[in-house]
């Protein structure tokens, strides 16, 4: 996940008024995250294998040990959570409780208007994607539909022209079916260059420009390049072997197993 989506999770799971947290959930967790570990009751801070801090962020961030010279703050009051009594413990909890019961007249209403979506959400994708390219896209796509669907009306109405006068006006007709053909296939690729090449790389320079992220997305971008490359590798061996088995059928029979030897290869090495 990206960090704002780590963020929005974790705060929903394990802030102060979390999933977890109003379940009264006991959660163990690891991470490197300052926002994350802010949001903990006590904290563990181990180093070769020892335990050398412990306590909540708030204490450990008041001293002079690892934890105060992260450098975060944190989120959860845990001087309020602490100095609670068991009444005043089940005081809160009775409240909470009230609140979702409150929280359940506005379930229904609330996932209805889930299904449409957020507008704020969609701009914010858009915006990232880049408003030109996710303009162009679209309009290839009217482009391309258009085409597509038009084409059966076209043909519809030169049918019924061409029974009225046969052979009549042949090359108009043929003309306008050509071009709708032609602005299908150039709509069709456009939107699918705009979709692959412009989109996908503005969202993920974006959207995706988390540090921590980049080596997994270096990692996974050349690994995709080494497949395509063994793909163009074996695509050529493959048609190198194939002509000299066409060509020479009659000087060799091992084209087959060469042919055999080459697809297993390809497989393998994939995998590798």
């Amino acid at each position: 996940m990206d960090g704002h989506t780590t963020d929005l999770v974790s705060s929903r799971l394990h802030g102060r008024h979390g999933v977890l947290r109003d379940q009264h959930k006991t959660v163990i967790l690891t991470t490197h995250n300052h926002k994350i570990m802010a949001l903990a009751n006590n904290m563990i801070v181990l180093e070769a294998r020892h335990i050398i801090e412990t306590d909540s962020p708030t204490t450990l961030l008041k001293g002079d040990g690892y934890i105060s010279k992260l450098g975060f703050e944190a989120n959860y009051d845990e001087a309020e959570q602490t100095s609670r009594t068991p009444d005043s413990l089940l005081a809160v909890e009775s409240t909470w409780a009230s609140k979702d019961r409150e929280g359940e007249s506005t379930t229904a209403l609330t996932d209805l208007r889930r299904k449409n979506g957020c507008l704020s959400v969609y701009k914010y994708c858009i915006a990232n994607a880049g408003y030109s390219s996710v303009t162009l896209h679209v309009v290839f796509i009217i482009l391309w539909v258009f085409s597509t669907e038009f084409s059966p009306v076209v043909v519809k109405w030169w049918s019924e022209a061409n029974a009225i006068k046969p052979n009549q006006d042949m090359r108009m007709w043929l003309g306008v079916y050509a071009i709708l053909g032609v602005l299908g296939t150039l709509g069709a690729t456009a939107a699918a260059w705009f979709a692959l090449v412009s989109i996908i790389s503005y969202t993920g320079i974006h959207l995706h420009s988390d540090p921590l992220q980049q080596p997994s997305y270096l990692q996974s971008c050349i690994q995709h390049w080494l497949n395509f490359m063994l793909d163009l590798l074996v695509t050529v061996l493959a048609i190198v072997v194939v002509g000299t088995t066409v060509t020479w059928h009659d000087r060799s029979s091992a084209g087959s197993v060469a042919q055999t030897s080459v697809l297993s290869w390809s497989s393998i090495s994939a995998k590798r």
